[in-house]
Order: structure tokens, then sequence, then C-alpha cells
């Protein structure tokens, strides 16, 4: 199987304070689970076993990037095994002579100050890739997954949801929950006709979207940002500073810190459901105002056969029929 790190020398140059004794062997296997668990969800399967196979130096950046992120997602999944040794006689800690197995808060401290550079180093990477311009990545399946969506990357979704401050992190961690507002609220409001075509169009052609399509493209933004938010926050490791939100890798509770449903999370939930009932009520005007026979065919049937059933109804209850 394809690897971005295959030699302990190659693991040392992106990590500080690593033993020179490590025998790359006793890392190896966390190497290949960070790899599966992080790299690829990341960028793609695809994508990463060009960046494992490439040699052109255009990629040099991006595949050091790729290897730093290895690095520290398979260290932090090591660093728990690394204090014992399992054997026939069952699980022991080693103590070398002149040394001192450090404390609980030194471990409690290192896996923390890991988990933060391991996910520091995949947003770089995920930074970068963001801007790449090449066949390559237009070609793979995390690009095309983005591109299918109504927001595409982390800086999209920033416009939508200030307090995300671009995290690419936050976006990946949304990816799903972005696609699945899109079914379960975004359709329904739009019809599914206006909502595929439009879809449609602005994956395949989107030198041709008009001023009405890209204001509708715009509100539905507005409408499932918070939306995604709202609905993934029981699934996340959320912590909320006065810079914004981060989705961390381990819970703070490590650090005995409060946990996610502390009150600022409570507070949060309620403003995203403000958000996104507001921006429900702005796209419904849009439309009602927008929509004739020939833009938004669909939801403008849709309102007349509405209307006609509101106006049946009031007579009827007139005693009209």
């Amino acid at each position: 199987m394809p690897t971005l790190i295959q030699t302990a020398e190659q693991l040392k140059s992106y990590l500080g304070g690593l033993q020179k004794s490590m025998d790359f062997k006793t890392i190896e296997p966390f190497v290949a689970t960070a790899e599966r668990r992080f790299i690829q969800t990341a960028i793609g399967k695809d994508f990463f076993e060009f960046l494992c196979a490439t040699t052109d130096t255009t990629y040099s950046e991006l595949k050091a990037l790729a290897q730093k992120a290895t690095a520290w997602y398979a260290y932090l999944l090591a660093l728990p095994h690394l204090r014992v040794v399992s054997g026939d006689l069952g699980v022991m800690m080693n103590q070398p002579s002149r040394t001192t197995m450090a404390p609980k808060w030194a471990h409690v401290d290192l896996v923390s100050s890991t988990s933060e550079n391991a996910d520091a180093a995949l947003e770089d990477l995920l930074e970068a890739l963001e801007g790449l311009d090449a066949d390559p990545w237009k070609n793979s399946e995390g690009f095309k997954a983005n591109r299918s969506r109504i927001i595409r990357n982390a800086t999209q979704l920033t416009q939508h949801l200030p307090l995300v401050q671009s995290r690419r992190r936050t976006f990946l961690a949304l990816r799903f929950h972005l696609s699945k507002a899109e079914d379960s609220i975004a359709r329904d409001i739009c019809t599914a006709q206006v909502f595929d075509a439009l879809k449609t169009k602005y994956t395949e052609t989107p030198q041709e979207l008009t001023p009405a399509e890209k204001r509708l493209l715009f509100l539905l933004a507005d409408l499932i940002a918070p939306y995604a938010l709202y609905r993934a926050i029981p699934g996340l490791r959320l912590r909320i500073d006065s810079d914004g939100i981060y989705v961390q890798t381990i819970d703070d509770s490590m650090k005995n810190q409060t946990p996610t449903t502390y009150p600022a999370v409570d507070e949060l939930r309620k403003e995203l459901v403000n958000s996104y009932k507001e921006a429900e009520t702005a796209l419904t005007k849009y439309l009602d105002e927008t929509a004739t026979e020939t833009i938004f065919a669909a939801y403008f049937t849709k309102k007349q056969a509405k209307t006609s059933q509101v106006v049946t109804l009031s007579n009827s209850s007139l005693g009209f029929f």
C-alpha cells in the first residue's frame, strides 16, 4: 500500500524531541492508520495515492505538508502505546536506568500539544490544497465531491457563517451535514426541479448563471450553513473561543476543561436556530417575489397551486360551494 512516510528519518524530520533510538517498526502501524483515518479522509484516496507516488517537484511543498500532518497524527495515535510494553507476561512499563517515567500532567500536556500540532498541520495542508490549480487535484474524488455542494470550501462557508473563520478542518467536519442540509431543507423550499437545475448549472456551467440564480445560491448558502452546524454540534468536539470555533481531535476534558455542553454552546445553538429561520424567511420571500412562469417556474407553479387551494378553501368556508 502506498505511504507518505517510509523511514524513521522522515518521521523525525517533522517531530521535535523524538528519541534517536526509536525503531520505525514501533510506530509504522500508526503511520498507516493516520494516513487512512486523517489524510485520506481529508484529501481523498486517489489524490493521496498520487502524492505518495509523484516525484514532480511542483507538488513537493504539498507532499511535505501531507507528510508533516501524517507524522503528527501517527505520533498522537502511538503515544499511549509508547509508554508500555506488551508481551507474554502482560502489560509492563519500561523504566531504564537514570530515567523517570513522565508524570500524568506531562503526558496529558504532550498529548494535547501533539493533537494541536497535528490539527494545525492538517489545516496547513488543506489551505494549500484549496488554492491548488492542477489537474491531478481537479480530477480527484475529493475535489469533485466538494464541487458538487452549494458551499464548496471554508472560505465560502465563512462568508455565510463568520465564526468559522476560514478553518478548513471545520469545513471538513461539516461536509456531510452541508450535503444533508441541502437535501433535508433547501430542496423542499425551492422545489426539487428548481434546486437540481440550479446545482447542475452551478457545477457544469457557472459562467451562465443569471443574476437571479446567483442571488438564489447566496440565499440558499445563508440557510444551509447555520442549519448544518446546528445539526452537527452533538457529534463535534467543539471549542468556542473569542476568534471563532475550533473542531478538535481530542476532547478538552483531557485538560479538565469545560466540555462541549457548556453554556456558550447552548447559546450558539439558539443563535444558529435564529439564523437559519431568518434565512428561510428571506429565501421564501425572494422566491415569492421573483418566481414567474419563466424564472424558477416549478416554484411559481407550486405557489400558484397553493394560492388556488387557499382561495378554494376560503370560499368553501363562506358557503359558496
